[in-house]
């Protein structure tokens, strides 16, 4: 009887502990564990600090102080404490408390290390977010410099521009707001990503016609590239939101005119991998290291290439794309040789003739 006894107060005590995320929340629920193995009258404290052993209490009450230990660090000490004159502890009721204690002590050990964790990612987002702030300021400077300067030389009555020069300069305007545009669409979309409020709008969708009218888009933004797309016979609708996959194409699309410098060929093709389909962006440039081909995908990640070359962006177009991919039930990958170009990859699953995609819950 006193076995299953105990058995019953040490689970008690493990699923109140259990219940504690942080530290804080802990040192409230260990007198709670504590108190399935007291006996009446009885009731604990509990204190952050090591206390000797067995020192009565200012009231007078008998104290039994147990200290939580882990890896032999005292990490704080329960008092317990009677109003029964004739207080005493029965063997198994010395046994619970000391497992208890046990217990405890690795329970707060771990919700130590863990708000330690805490408080080390929040200090490391604080730094990241200020320099993604000091980065987007320098990267926003650019393109806000170029407009303030074409517009206002087109604002001065005393220079005549001829109708090519006008056409220049209302272009380059327009260039460098679109730059700008797409800085703060990345930033609101990690932003939206990151607090976990995504969501997609899904239907069927054909990759071809999507494929196209966003090819010919970005054609429209580079002079010195060639923009061309390959489908096979074989494709078939996928379940997704149209706006979201446009968006990791332009993405994708945009990586490979900035890192093909010289000009090229990007081609875009399209093919059914079983219940998938593949979608790859090619292009003719510089190449991506190995080692840095896996943090492809992290956020503000900035190749050596990119910035010996200049390349203007957030570091945050790849990383939205890896996400929305993601969201899709779809993956996404990189592969590249220095030097002789790189081709960025990402797959969604296929509409089955259910009308249900296979990874669609």
């Amino acid at each position: 009887m006193l076995d299953r006894m105990s058995r019953e107060s040490l689970l008690e005590a493990s699923q109140t502990l259990l219940q504690a995320v942080t530290a804080d929340e802990l040192e409230d629920l260990i007198p709670k564990a504590f108190a399935s193995a007291l006996p009446s009258r009885s009731w604990c404290l509990f204190f952050r600090d090591s206390i000797e052993r067995e020192t009565p209490n200012p009231d007078g009450h008998q104290v039994l102080c147990i200290p939580l230990r882990e890896a032999g660090e005292v990490l704080g000490t329960v008092l317990i404490c009677s109003s029964d004159p004739m207080f005493e502890l029965n063997a198994r009721q010395e046994a619970d408390l000391g497992e208890i204690a046990r217990l405890a002590g690795v329970a707060l050990a771990s919700r130590i290390e863990s708000d330690l964790a805490r408080e080390q990612a929040r200090a490391e987002a604080a730094e990241v977010r200020f320099d993604m702030i000091g980065m987007l300021a320098h990267e926003m400077r650019t393109p806000l410099a170029s407009i303030k300067g074409y517009a206002s030389a087109l604002l001065l009555e005393e220079l005549e521009l001829d109708s090519d020069t006008l056409r220049e300069f209302l272009q380059a305007i327009d260039e460098e707001s679109d730059r700008l545009n797409q800085m703060v669409t990345h930033l609101l979309d990690s932003t939206v990503i990151e607090a976990g409020a995504l969501e997609l709008q899904r239907e069927p969708v054909s990759m071809p016609p999507l494929i196209r009218k966003t090819t010919d888009t970005m054609s429209r933004r580079t002079d010195r590239h060639r923009i061309i797309t390959s489908f096979t016979d074989d494709l078939v609708p996928v379940f997704a939101d149209e706006d979201r996959v446009q968006q990791v194409l332009i993405n994708l699309i945009d990586n490979a005119i900035k890192y093909s410098p010289d000009g090229g060929l990007i081609v875009v093709r399209c093919r059914r991998i079983n219940d998938e389909l593949l979608v790859q962006v090619s292009d003719q440039g510089i190449g991506i290291a190995p080692e840095h081909l896996n943090k492809l995908f992290e956020r503000f990640f900035r190749t050596e290439q990119r910035r010996a070359l200049g390349v203007s962006g957030t570091g945050l177009g790849l990383p939205i794309a890896d996400a929305l991919v993601r969201a899709h039930g779809g993956r996404i990958w990189a592969e590249s040789t220095v030097d002789h170009g790189t081709t960025l990859s990402f797959t969604l699953p296929i509409i089955r003739e259910s009308g249900v995609s296979r990874h669609e819950d």
